[in-house]
């Protein structure tokens, strides 16, 4: 019945980042991405980003960064849709790739994709509701390919 689904209880699992291990190297901020971890290079040995990469304006800029900040062998795993905020932004230039497009830019920079994958994905949904919002993502988990030696200067 329409009426007690709500105020219906939802548990949702709580564990708090400021309670994890203090050997455990985990950041979670908001703010801008690319202005956040500006000067974290080479510093994280994963990236997780989950309905997240749709948010920039320049979808390669995200990528660009993701690369920078990973060590030689660091894991990317990304789960979401393309779906692009700034679409309907006239005063923002976006960046909208199609799935293929952004696939190609992550080789390009140097990653190497171990598992790739199409999730179904439901999204902020009451099972009970008439209404839900179901997205097929892409999911991949990419390897950063290992730098390559610069020349020694003479």
């Amino acid at each position: 019945d329409a009426q007690n689904q709500q105020l219906k209880q939802v548990l949702v699992p709580d564990e708090l980042p400021g309670g994890l291990s203090p050997n455990v190297d985990f950041s979670m901020v908001a703010g801008d991405f690319l202005e956040v971890y500006r000067n974290q290079h080479g510093q994280w040995n994963c990236v997780a980003t989950c309905f997240f990469v749709d948010t920039a304006s320049n979808i390669v800029q995200y990528v660009e960064h993701i690369h920078s900040l990973l060590v030689d062998g660091g894991i990317w795993i990304n789960l979401g849709p393309l779906l692009y905020h700034y679409t309907d932004s006239p005063d923002v230039d976006s960046t909208e790739l199609s799935y293929a497009e952004f696939r190609n830019v992550i080789l390009h920079y140097g990653f190497d994709l171990k598992e790739e994958t199409q999730r179904t994905c439901h999204y902020t949904q009451n099972p009970d509701s008439m209404m839900h919002t179901i997205y097929y993502c892409p999911f991949f988990v990419a390897i950063k390919k290992p730098s390559l030696p610069a020349f020694p200067q003479k």
